[in-house]
């Protein structure tokens, strides 16, 4: 795909003008979903192909998830502080 990244939980399908084979996807995209409890974000490329029923000629999609990347949730750096200097002790003066 491309370096765009969705928003968590949102993610997007686009029409497959690569498919050359019929087991391949109909439409491929990617999604962002974020986990609720440790709120990590985990891309995930979406595979879609256009089906019908049997019974009644509906059309749908099914649709396969396979897990790309993990990305921590987006944080500020943390500035390192100042090194202080360290002192220097005549060896006369050490108290031990």
């Amino acid at each position: 795909m491309n370096d765009f990244v969705h928003k968590p939980n949102s993610g997007s399908l686009v029409r497959n003008d690569r498919k050359t084979a019929d087991n391949q996807p109909d439409h491929r995209g990617t999604a962002s979903i974020r986990c609720p409890h440790c709120q990590r974000d985990s891309v995930h490329l979406l595979s879609a192909w256009v089906n019908t029923t049997k019974a009644s000629g509906q059309r749908y999609f099914g649709i396969k998830f396979n897990v790309e990347q993990e990305r921590a949730p987006q944080a500020a750096p943390v500035p390192e502080p100042p090194k202080q200097p360290v002192p220097e002790f005549p060896d006369d003066q050490v108290p031990f």
